[in-house]
């Protein structure tokens, strides 16, 4: 359903979604805030392609989602029309010790519920924010790991018929979108962006037509044959570490889209310029490595993007 003012979309999880409710200890739970942070995260990345002003990305993006000072010209809301399954899924099913993979509540896969954005009768929905939604939802997930292919979501804006229909489908978003990318990728010649943007010149996005049963599946493989790996092992915190108060989310961003019965991997990176625990900087052609590594074993194809 959708109107001027109302835009409805059909989720199914594919993978377990691990999203923590009022209560961190007992079942999970749908959030509305969590699904705004998402959309906020994508609409940063895409406007921050075009433009490296900081203060009018701030402020755009406070119009439409709110700040501490102005309200959210948009309400999202999320439900189901039952209630959603759940039980205990591995976190870190690489991890060969079964007491260190850990079991947590998460929702099952294939649960669906709706996402429902709507603004002020005679208000259109802001197509900025359709936008979001669209690259959320194909190059992200939602709550915890969603970087490391939990928490993907399948939808109803796009049925997918092979992996090469998802790759043209992403060049296409991506371009229309976030803009043509020999007209945008100088936008930050000389230098990294301060956050991560959907710039082709910081970011590269690559479609796996090598395809997996499952999101486990593909987790284990991402982190045996490479995170883990002695090629990659002494480069663990360029992937992303949480050590005492220093934290930073992986500038890499691994998920999976479901095609029939098999799952594609969709890996995204975007470099920023915050560095490592010591202060150092990453090492950005770690990346260039481990993406010609995965075109190579995952019959990759760049959709977006240039070598760093």
């Amino acid at each position: 359903m959708s109107s001027d003012n109302v835009v409805q979309v059909s989720l199914t999880t594919i993978s377990p979604l691990f999203l923590n409710g009022s209560d961190p200890k007992g079942h999970p739970e749908l959030r509305a805030m969590s699904v705004r942070g998402q959309l906020r995260y994508w609409l940063r990345a895409i406007e921050g392609a075009r433009s490296d002003d900081l203060t009018r990305l701030k402020t755009r993006e406070s119009n439409l989602f709110g700040s501490t000072t102005l309200g959210s010209s948009v309400s999202i809301r999320l439900y189901s029309a039952h209630d959603l399954e759940d039980s205990r899924h591995e976190m870190l099913p690489h991890r060969s010790n079964e007491r260190e993979r850990g079991f947590t509540p998460a929702i099952d896969p294939d649960q669906t519920f709706t996402l429902q954005v709507v603004t002020r009768p005679g208000t259109a929905i802001p197509p900025r924010v359709i936008h979001a939604i669209q690259i959320w939802l194909l190059l992200g997930g939602l709550g915890k790991r969603s970087r490391r292919m939990f928490g993907a979501l399948d939808s109803n804006m796009w049925e997918f018929t092979s992996s090469e229909h998802l790759a043209s489908v992403l060049t296409d978003r991506l371009t229309k979108i976030v803009g043509q990318p020999q007209k945008i990728s100088s936008v930050y010649a000389g230098m990294l962006p301060d956050f991560p943007t959907l710039n082709p010149a910081h970011c590269r996005v690559l479609v796996g037509h090598h395809s997996f049963d499952d999101a486990r599946a593909a987790n284990v493989a991402l982190f045996k044959d490479f995170l883990r790996s002695p090629r990659y092992i002494g480069y663990a915190d360029s992937f992303g570490y949480a050590k005492g108060n220093k934290r930073r989310a992986s500038p890499l961003i691994a998920q999976v889209r479901r095609i029939g019965d098999k799952f594609f991997p969709v890996i995204t990176v975007m470099r920023s310029t915050p560095g490592l625990p010591s202060g150092a900087a990453i090492d950005w052609t770690i990346y260039n490595r481990l993406l010609t590594d995965l075109q190579t074993a995952w019959k990759g194809e760049y959709v977006w993007g240039m070598a760093f």
